[in-house]
């Protein structure tokens, strides 16, 4: 553009330009659109020019990226090192989930090389909590009689469960800290609003939704060290009815339902499971009961069972049930 530049000096003015002084203004016009139009194609021609520069640093980065990763440090450190390095990425606040944002589950996703480190480290994997879906329909009412295995919350339940499995037999011999919640949703029989959802599931089959929960964890009883379950009572009375657990030494069992008082006091069954299950773990030295009902002349029998071994005793209802007994006991 021109440095002169005409009638600058009425430029922002209500200065109304002559016959001549609008063919100067013409002529400026003109002028600046073509350098207007030249700076674009310059432009357009440098935009390129960038284009090509940027696709050409891309191509050179890749490969110095490639042998940049030759040189990291990490290929250089050996599997025992690397080991403990995974062992410090497990969660510290809970057990870990089977996800693949979390460790150990993203560890096996970086190479094959990290994989086959994680999946024979057996510490990696010794302890698990496992999240139990909620047994929904893949469709709505009506179509609710649909076959049991046809259940989304089955479908999820039996990968959830598949995958345990494999977890847990890549723990080797370690003792097991397992973790397990189950979804209010979840129980069998429960009846919604207007609708019994699972009334066209046989008793057969409600035992083999159970045994899914039941098998992944009794199967390694002998391997329990820290147990913490949020579990329907059904569950938690095959629980309480397993004896071959030498190195547990914590039990926290909530009851995913409020129970009723025959479920856990000395009249029933539950009580004298928990009983027997006391007298053979005797590595046991917390035990922690959420959700039930206890009397206080049940708990009087409980420190001629547990009085050498156990250090923590809590025995807690759901809040806001007045005839629920909340205690802790400890140093027995």
């Amino acid at each position: 553009m021109s440095d002169k530049l005409p009638l600058k000096q009425h430029l922002g003015t209500n200065y109304v330009p002559s016959t001549e002084d609008l063919a100067a203004i013409k002529n400026f016009l003109e002028a600046s659109d073509k350098e207007m139009y030249d700076i674009d194609v310059e432009m357009d021609q440098l935009q390129q020019r960038l284009k090509l520069l940027q696709e050409k640093r891309s191509k050179v980065n890749d490969v110095v990226e490639r042998y940049d990763a030759l040189t990291s440090p990490a290929r250089r450190l050996g599997p025992d090192i690397l080991e403990e390095i995974f062992l410090a990425c497990l969660p510290t606040n809970h057990n870990p989930c089977i996800i693949a944002t979390e460790a150990p589950v993203l560890l096996t996703h970086i190479c094959s090389s990290w994989r086959s480190i994680a999946h024979s480290t057996p510490r990696l994997w010794s302890s698990i909590h496992i999240v139990l879906p909620n047994l929904r329909l893949a469709r709505d009412p009506p179509a609710h009689t649909i076959p049991f295995m046809e259940c989304l919350g089955h479908k999820k339940l039996t990968q959830r469960y598949e995958a345990a499995i494999d977890w847990l037999n890549r723990s080797g011999a370690c003792p097991l800290n397992i973790s397990v919640y189950q979804s209010t949703g979840y129980n069998i029989g429960v009846n919604f609003p207007g609708v019994d959802r699972y009334a066209h599931i046989s008793e057969k089959e409600k035992q083999l939704h159970i045994a899914f929960i039941i098998d992944v964890l009794i199967s390694h009883s002998q391997r329990w060290h820290e147990i913490d379950v949020c579990l329907s009572w059904q569950v938690l009375e095959a629980i309480l009815a397993v004896r071959n657990i030498p190195v547990l030494k914590k039990l926290h069992i909530t009851d995913q339902r409020l129970a009723s008082i025959s479920e856990l006091d000395s009249s029933g069954p539950g009580w004298n499971s928990l009983i027997e299950l006391l007298k053979v773990s005797r590595g046991l030295t917390s035990l922690s009961f959420c959700g039930f009902v206890v009397r206080s002349t049940d708990i009087a029998q409980m420190p001629q069972v547990v009085s050498e071994q156990l250090t923590e005793l809590t025995l807690d209802a759901y809040p806001g049930t007045s005839t629920l007994l909340s205690a802790s006991h400890h140093a027995l």
